[in-house]
């Protein structure tokens, strides 16, 4: 099947490079006027905009790690592969910038610089900063990290006067080193490109990668430059030594380059020659039309800022300066004028995007990723490829253990089989890869879709319930023909939710021409198939031999462009042949790979076992204070094992922003940071790109999200941050978040309107045991009055309320099932898989009810006309009263659901810039989780959970 041409998300990010003390106050204009516009822009379309400014809210010197310039490249390289177009924006004045340090120099290269270098002191400190490291393939010599020598336990103060004192010393030997380089590289005669690494700016360095390196730079990439009139006034205004800095705002000397900052403070001319290239010959030339020029006068021992301007607080207002040629060109209107009118042309074309387009394209992209190094495997292999050859019509399922590289083994034998069959029709699911994939109604109707669409037939007539589609996914199956036969792969079946992990649609023997490729975990899954009739084959997925191990590490080191010393490698498929698991050899590959071949041996230790390598391992050197500290990597991964199927990066960053703790810990690190409000992104940059390799991109609701490569992830996670209480304070935080998102006005409307709040009647007490604080306080549950419950008792709202057997989409809660029984379990299982044996019972037809905002537009009146009765108490308490919960959340959404469709033209103006917060509460399901977070502890308590 040809690949879908289909955008992943409607997310902008815009990367902005610019050089640091001299721009703060425009940077500052561009946060505060026009990237809150361009947010709201975004979400008023159902999209996303962030701005990815490295240099706002801390220090160029913040990292002690030496990785600045590889997380700045880094991020410019994830905003090209997310947004094609716009991502990169240029600032600049008369400040060239600064000049890092290479990371890694080549050793071949260092060797040649060192042959210059006749002084002693200068080869001694080359060699104490620059390591040999043999495992990079070519070798390389890595710049060492910075050390601070201080105790976790010391005081703010000590602290304090550590970070200036290793600050101040850091200084003295970088500009050390640089000289050291750069009269090495002059004297070698290196080419041009050779040299830019050891001469330009980390702004050049940028520029270079996100703007002179794009093809189509000129459509898409806007530069802003600013000019002092009277540059000869500020250079006479900069002092002859070098001053205390009293607070965060810029000196003279930051508006242009000195030679050195401390010992010779005179112009940095050759620094001048080199941005004057960068601005007319480069930039200019390349860009054309949008380069955009601003003049500045500087007064008063600062910079004037009627070059800066601002924007309308409306969105229309400022819309409305799109169009507007009479209005001044600033630098606020003329970055609005040209960011907006490009993301109106990308969201245009996104509108157009069909859901199950993207969908495919979603399952086609993630088994890409996971076949890419794929090996070995070759018997289940060749398994599969006989079944499709000349299998009988029946089903064909491979099982096997977690970790043990189903995904991938599914994902590369649908490449064999599109490459064997070229004429069939190969479709592909891979269940939890999208959170549509894994309703059992998204499922089949995004399939009966699919197959029509590949046949040429009407998919008009789907239909909506799931009981009709699983009827009509055989149908649709038929229309496979000798020429276009068609080959079903559906990965994890055990990741389906409610009645469809039965299978029940899932048909026993299959039409002619049809073959159907299953894989499943050992358990209820399995049993399923085994009871189907005809029964399918069922191959189990052994272990991986330590040879096909050791082939398979070694085609990664290669691709990574690394290898290992014998008793790493030894280390590593030695914990392997334990274990046999994929999954683990991933893992301790990404472990391995930062080992240094100087490294000591008890820093190249691997755990035992999967939860041990993410705990002792990963986690462990996450928290380390060099890196990112024990809160920051806590809280972040909590938030992301708390959510169910991920969370996008802005959500990340807002909700970290929220939290006291972690800002807390931010500024006791980060004390030059100024003032804010939101957590700068490059604290959460630096934790990403070391999470990348353990983290997969997933897209839903219009937007990508950020989740666990694995569910064993996952599993550690919980188990290591939302243990004890952490637990109920992560889940209570995300969902007082989306409750903030989503009802801003706290008026527990959707729509932006206010009203009074309805009359609130307290629940009655539970018959035999004293009702909870929560269940007596009338705030905590109501049911909000809604067009078509007028007239109605509120216990006949929630008893007509539409059940939702889903509520925990967002925050799982582990407890649930612990306090259910097994036999309360089965029959309510029982009553779902067979609602026609129960009369007084009535349902819709289908065990698995729609999502709450298909619920809105199939019962118009408000709440779901059905009944729904409770288990009785004496099966179980803990399942009745959960029950409940269920039965009345359920009931209150679907009526909130119901007031935010109705249409009223005196709010449209507001609603349209909380479309984009009602999208999150339905794939968060905020107002059912907010209720379940307060009460889970008070009802489980009894039965020990």
């Amino acid at each position: 099947m040809a690949r879908e041409a289909v955008p992943p998300s409607s997310t902008f990010r815009i990367f902005v490079s610019s050089t640091f003390s001299d721009l703060k106050a425009e940077r500052d204009a561009l946060q505060r006027y026009v990237f809150p516009r361009l947010r709201e822009l975004c979400a008023s379309r159902g999209g996303r905009f962030q701005a990815i400014d490295l240099r706002w809210g801390v220090s160029e010197e913040a990292g002690l790690d030496q990785r600045t310039m590889s997380i700045c490249l880094g991020e410019i390289e994830r905003c090209q592969r997310t947004t094609p177009r716009p991502n990169f924006v240029v600032l600049l004045g008369e400040h060239y910038g600064w000049r890092a340090l290479l990371a890694e120099i080549p050793a071949e290269q260092l060797e040649r610089i060192r042959a210059q270098v006749t002084d002693a002191q200068d080869e001694a400190l080359l060699e104490a900063w620059y390591r040999l490291d043999e495992n990079a393939a070519p070798p390389v010599y890595c710049l060492q990290p910075r050390r601070l020598e201080i105790a976790e336990t010391a005081s703010q103060e000590a602290r304090e006067a550590a970070q200036d004192a290793e600050a101040t010393k850091w200084t003295a030997t970088e500009s050390s080193l640089r000289k050291i380089l750069l009269d090495a590289v002059a004297a070698l005669g290196l080419g041009e490109e050779a040299r830019l690494e050891y001469e330009a700016s980390a702004t050049e360095q940028e520029i270079e990668r996100g703007a002179l390196r794009v093809p189509d730079a000129a459509e898409h990439v806007f530069c802003f430059l600013r000019s002092i009139t009277n540059l000869d006034e500020l250079v006479r205004d900069i002092p002859p030594e070098k001053v205390e800095r009293q607070d965060d705002r810029p000196l003279a000397e930051d508006f242009v380059d000195l030679i050195d900052p401390i010992s010779d403070r005179r112009l940095d001319e050759e620094a001048r020659e080199r941005l004057a290239q960068l601005k007319e010959e480069k930039l200019r030339w390349l860009l054309g039309k949008n380069v955009h020029d601003y003049e500045a006068t500087w007064s008063g021992g600062s910079v004037g800022e009627d070059h800066l301007g601002s924007l309308p607080d409306s969105l229309d207002d400022s819309l409305a300066l799109l169009d507007d040629s009479q209005a001044r060109g600033t630098l606020c209107l003329d970055v609005w004028r040209s960011l907006a009118t490009t993301i109106l042309g990308q969201l245009e074309q996104v509108e157009r995007i069909d859901p199950v387009s993207a969908e495919i394209w979603a399952h086609e992209e993630f088994g890409r990723e996971r076949s890419g190094h794929f090996t070995g495997r070759e018997q289940p292999l060749a398994h599969i490829a006989q079944y499709l050859a000349e299998g009988e019509q029946d089903l064909f399922a491979i099982v096997g253990e977690p970790g043990s590289g189903k995904s991938a083994l599914m994902a590369k034998a649908l490449e064999r089989a599109r490459a064997d069959h070229p004429g069939a029709v190969t479709l592909v699911r891979f269940i939890g890869a999208t959170p549509a994939s894994s309703d059992g109604r998204a499922l089949l109707d995004s399939l009966c879709r699919e197959i029509s669409r590949a046949y040429q037939a009407d998919e008009s007539d789907v239909p909506s319930e799931y009981n009709d589609l699983a009827v009509e996914l055989g149908k649709r199956m038929e229309l496979a023909s000798a020429d276009r036969p068609l080959v079903l792969f559906v990965d994890a079946l055990d990741q389906l939710s409610g009645v469809a992990r039965g299978l029940s649609w899932l048909p026993g023997a299959l039409p002619e021409h049809v073959r159907v490729v299953l894989s499943t975990l050992p358990g209820d899954c399995e049993q399923a198939l085994r009871a189907k009739h005809p029964a399918p084959e069922l191959v189990p997925l052994e272990a991986m031999s330590p040879e096909e191990g050791k082939e398979l590490v070694g085609r990664w080191l290669e691709q990574a462009g690394r290898t290992l010393q014998e008793h790493q490698e030894e280390e590593v498929l030695a914990k392997f042949a334990s274990e046999g698991l994929p999954l683990y050899l991933r893992l301790a590959f990404e472990e391995a790979r930062l080992w240094r071949s100087y490294a000591e041996p008890e820093e190249t230790v691997l755990g035992e076992g999967i939860p041990a390598l993410i705990r002792e391992n990963l986690f462990a050197r996450l928290a380390q204070p060099a890196n990112h500290g024990r809160v920051m990597v806590a809280h972040s991964l909590g938030y992301l094992a708390a959510s169910r199927f991920g969370l996008s990066e802005d959500e990340i960053i807002d909700v970290l922003s929220l939290d006291d703790e972690v800002k807390r810990d931010f500024r006791e690190h980060a004390r030059r940071s100024p003032e804010i409000e939101r957590l700068p992104i490059v604290v959460w940059s630096r934790l990403y790109f070391d999470l990348a390799p353990y983290l997969s991109e997933r897209s839903a609701e219009g937007t990508t999200l950020l989740a666990f490569y694995h569910n064993q992830l996952r599993e550690a996670a919980n188990a290591e941050y939302l243990a004890g209480e952490h637990g109920p304070r992560r889940h209570t935080a995300l969902a007082g978040h989306f409750r903030g998102r989503s009802d801003p006005q706290d008026d527990r409307h959707l729509d932006g309107r206010l009203r009074p709040r309805p009359e609130r009647a307290p629940l009655p007490p539970r018959r035999g045991r004293r009702a909870g604080p929560a269940l007596r306080d009338p705030d905590r549950l109501q049911v909000p009055r809604a067009q078509g419950c007028r007239g109605r008792s509120r216990r006949a709202q929630r008893r007509r309320g539409q059940p939702d057997h889903d509520l925990h989409r967002c925050f799982p809660a582990p407890g649930r099932l612990r306090a259910r029984p097994r036999q309360a379990r089965r029959r309510l299982e029982h009553r779902q898989e067979a609602p026609d044996r129960h009369r007084r019972r009535p349902r819709r037809g289908n065990g698995d009810p729609l999502p709450l905002v298909r619920q809105a537009r199939a019962f118009p009146g408000g709440v779901a006309r059905q009944r729904h009765r409770l288990p009785k108490p004496g099966v179980h308490r803990a399942a009745a009263r959960e029950h409940v919960c269920r039965r009345r959340v359920a009931a209150r959404a679907g009526a909130v659901k119901a007031v935010q469709s109705t249409p009223n033209t005196e709010t449209d103006d507001r609603r349209t810039t909380l479309e984009a917060f009602a999208r999150a509460l339905r794939r968060e399901m905020a107002l059912g989780i907010a209720v379940w977070a307060s009460l889970a502890t008070l009802w489980l308590k009894p039965f020990g959970a």
